[in-house]
């Protein structure tokens, strides 16, 4: 049966207009529904018999007649009133579909679908009508999006930070002009130059840090801002590794170049001081031997000479260091770009239907977690190692690094700062513009505490001097006393309180000794007053003899007046107590 047939004999059974009756347009499937049913049946009876089954006897848990009713649906194909009818293996027709849209109630041919060549045939002069006039899409447009850095944080970043280029490059200035005073010479500005430069590079890496790739979207809505082209993105994530590691050792190592070196002399100057102590402890009290070690350390300290090849030496084992590691890291596994894809978000016209996936470029490199736990472990240990010489030399002044203790403090910063920011950039790491202004302003914390701990005491006291001369020779910390003095001047506090109290009780035996023979006295001038009441009632005594009563008196007086004299402190006592009675 044709087509035609189909719906010549279906008009004179409907009841009303065939553009009104429910189904009338889904009515040849069904009817090639029913064919593809009966044949796929008469097919399995037939297949069923060649086992000795019947149709009749399926149930629902037998799985062969399933099997078999299964294969005969797949592999039945005819020509039907609606066209070829076949079916996938999920049971779906394989068919042309007819294209039809319903416009004020009325439907509309546009065209056919053929499944078996994948082609649209669209009817001559068909016309379709969209809602707004736009085609609907038939699924959701994904748009990627990068994510860029806010470009007013970008700039203030650096503007800052060329801000602190141009005080490195004065103080760098400063430093050359004035390097033939004393003051100067005796803080090796050689070694704060290398510092400087570090600090300059660390402050280019705040640059560095801000650059994207060269991306077209980028270009169009962001024209304000530097970008870097897509083929020299990778080695943009070298430079600015490279940079920021020889910048931190530069820096860095220099502080801790002039730190490692006064924790030597120190340690050094105090073996030394201990043997003098011990040479001189047969010769004198303990208090003695404890002032003669304490001026034999701080004699020793002061004349300790820094060469500046030990500096030297100190900063270029430590360059030597980060340049094996970051050749073997970009040699093994050289850093590239990559974005990191977000969870998608919904556009805020929800009738376009779209929705955008956003980017994060990102410097990564195959182990890099191995990589950056070396280099973490590594610069640590560095810091640690340098915050505990600073700490065990906090101090100690030495002629030759007269800058030592600024030194010292600016190290206490540093570690303090890089503790801090290392940790949490691994936290923000998916926030760009939060772990930007985050790394950008540790850096240059650390650039600008260094350069004011260290420098602007140089400045304040060179310029305090209107003519000051070449030859300086006060020294930059004079008025910082070293811990050596204090202890010395605690102990002199402490001594000092004790002989006041020695004092104290020598003058109250002093006093409590002339009372008692003040009253002696008196006693001794009424016995004498009764003897001599006495004597005057009897004869006169005979010449050169003495009465009993008299020597009785006298041996009394004589005996007390032993008893007072052992109270008295013995010339073996201390001096002073002794002294301190004769003046009395």
């Amino acid at each position: 049966m044709s087509t035609d047939d189909f719906f010549a004999a279906l008009h004179p059974k409907l009841k009303g207009s065939p553009q009104q009756t429910p189904g009338y347009v889904e009515s040849p499937l069904a009817y090639d529904a029913v064919w593809a049913i009966a044949i796929a049946f008469n097919r399995t009876i037939i297949e069923l018999a060649k086992h000795g089954k019947l149709l009749e006897d399926f149930t629902y848990s037998d799985e062969f007649t399933k099997g078999v009713l299964y294969d005969s649906m797949q592999n039945t194909t005819f020509e039907g009133v609606s066209g070829r009818v076949s079916f996938t293996s999920e049971g779906d027709r394989i068919a042309e579909t007819q294209i039809e849209q319903m416009h004020n109630g009325v439907y509309s041919i546009l065209g056919f679908y053929d499944p078996y060549k994948d082609v649209i045939n669209f009817r001559a002069g068909f016309k379709e009508h969209w809602v707004g006039g736009k085609h609907p899409r038939d699924e959701t447009q994904m748009i990627q999006q990068l994510r860029t850095l806010d470009r007013f944080l970008f700039w203030s970043m650096v503007s800052l930070a060329a801000f602190g280029i141009l005080l490195a490059i004065c103080c760098l200035i400063f430093n050359i002009t004035h390097r033939m005073r004393r003051l100067i010479q005796m803080s090796h500005p050689n070694t704060n130059n290398l510092m400087l430069i570090g600090i300059m590079l660390c402050l280019v890496t705040v640059f560095l840090l801000g650059l994207e790739s060269d991306n077209v979207q980028n270009k169009e809505n962001d024209r304000d801002r530097f970008f870097s082209p897509d083929n020299l993105y990778p080695w943009l994530c070298q430079a600015r590794v490279w940079i920021l590691m020889i910048g931190f050792t530069l820096s860095y190592g220099s502080m801790f170049a002039k730190i490692w070196n006064v924790h030597r002399l120190s340690t050094l100057a105090k073996k030394e001081s201990k043997r003098e102590a011990r040479k001189s402890a047969g010769r004198g009290s303990f208090r003695t031997t404890t002032f003669s070690e304490i001026r034999t350390f701080s004699s020793l300290v002061q004349t300790q000479k820094v060469e500046s090849w030990q500096l030297y030496s100190v900063v270029g084992a430590l360059l030597a260091m980060d340049v094996l590691l970051l050749a073997l890291w970009t040699g093994i596994n050289p850093m590239r770009m990559e974005p990191h894809k977000f969870p998608p978000e919904e556009a805020k016209d929800t009738e376009d239907d779209v929705e955008y996936e956003p980017l994060l470029e990102q410097c990564v490199s195959t182990n890099d977690t191995i990589w950056m736990g070396v280099i973490f472990a590594y610069k640590g240990l560095f810091l640690i190692f340098g915050l505990f010489l600073a700490y065990e030399t906090r101090s100690v002044k030495i002629k030759e690094l007269n800058d030592s203790r600024f030194v010292g403090m600016s190290i206490y910063n540093v570690v303090v700062l890089c503790i801090i920011t290392a940790p949490v950039t691994l936290i923000i790491n998916k926030q760009h513009n939060a772990k930007f202004a985050f790394v950008a302003l540790s850096i240059m914390f650390c650039c600008f505490l260094s350069m004011g701990v260290i420098f602007v005491p140089k400045v304040l006291e060179i310029y305090r001097r209107k003519k000051g001369d070449h030859n300086d020779s006060k020294k930059l910390d004079d008025s910082l006393p070293s811990r050596e003095e204090e202890e010395k001047h605690q102990k002199l506090l402490a001594e000092n309180e004790e002989l006041k109290k020695q004092i104290q009780e020598k003058e109250e035996k002093v006093k409590i000794l002339n009372e008692r023979v003040r009253q002696r006295a008196a006693e001794r001038a009424r016995l004498t007053k009764e003897q001599e009441a006495a004597n005057s009632k009897e004869e006169p005594p005979q010449p050169n003899r003495i009465s009993p009563p008299r020597q009785t008196i006298a041996a009394e007086v004589a005996r007390d007046d032993r008893h007072s004299d052992s109270a008295l402190p013995s010339s073996t006592d201390d001096p002073s107590g002794l002294n301190s009675i004769h003046e009395l």
